[in-house]
C-alpha cells in the first residue's frame, strides 16, 4: 500500500488530534521525502526549532517516524534525518482506533445500564445514583438534570462501533 493512498481525510484528522497541525504536516513533508533533516523541516515548516523536536520526538515515540543521527567530524555536532516509518504509521493508526472502540463499547455498556442524567447548561452527566444524591440538581450550577435519550445515542454508538469494526478488518 503506498503511504499517500493511506493518508486520507480520517487518518490526517487522527494525526492532527494526536501530534496537532505541525505533526501532520511533518508527516505530510516525510511522505514527498525519502529523508529530510531536521534543519529542512524548521525553514519549511517555519516553526521554532525547539517546538519541532518536541513534536518529532512524539512521533518517534510512537514510532511513525524514525531518524538518523550523522556526527559532523569538523564542528562535532549531529544532525538529525528523519523519514517516514509506514508500517509504524499503520501499527499507531490501528491502535488509535481500537483505543477509540474500547472507549465507544465502555460508553455503550454504560448508556445500557443505567439511565444517565445531564445538565443542559454545563453539559455535565450524571449517572441515577448521582443524579438522586443531588437532588437531581446540577453540581456546578444548580439547574435541574434533564433525562437523557438513551436509545438515540446507543444507536448512533452502534452505528459508529460497526463502522470502526470494519475499517479495522481492512486495515488488519
Amino acid at each position: 500500500m503506498k503511504i499517500k493512498d493511506f493518508l486520507k481525510n480520517e487518518i490526517k484528522e487522527a494525526i492532527k488530534y494526536k501530534f496537532g497541525s505541525i505533526g501532520l504536516k511533518i508527516i505530510e513533508e516525510l511522505t514527498e521525502a525519502e529523508e529530510i533533516s531536521e534543519d529542512e523541516l524548521i525553514n519549511k515548516l517555519n516553526v521554532p526549532s525547539y517546538y519541532l523536536r518536541k513534536v518529532l520526538f512524539k512521533l518517534n515515540e510512537n514510532r511513525i517516524i524514525l531518524y538518523k543521527k550523522v556526527s559532523d567530524e569538523d564542528s562535532g555536532y549531529y544532525f538529525y534525518y528523519w523519514k517516514l516509518n509506514p508500517d509504524g504509521l499503520k501499527r499507531w493508526y490501528i491502535e488509535y482506533k481500537k483505543d477509540i472502540l474500547d472507549e465507544l463499547k465502555n460508553r455503550l455498556k454504560k448508556l445500557r445500564d443505567t439511565q444517565i442524567y445531564y445538565c443542559e447548561k454545563d453539559s455535565q452527566e450524571y449517572t441515577f445514583e448521582e443524579a438522586i444524591r443531588n437532588d437531581f440538581k446540577c453540581r456546578l450550577c444548580g439547574n435541574y438534570l434533564n433525562v437523557l435519550d438513551n436509545e438515540k445515542i446507543i444507536g448512533e454508538i452502534e452505528l459508529m462501533i460497526k463502522k470502526i469494526e470494519e475499517e479495522l478488518k481492512k486495515l488488519c
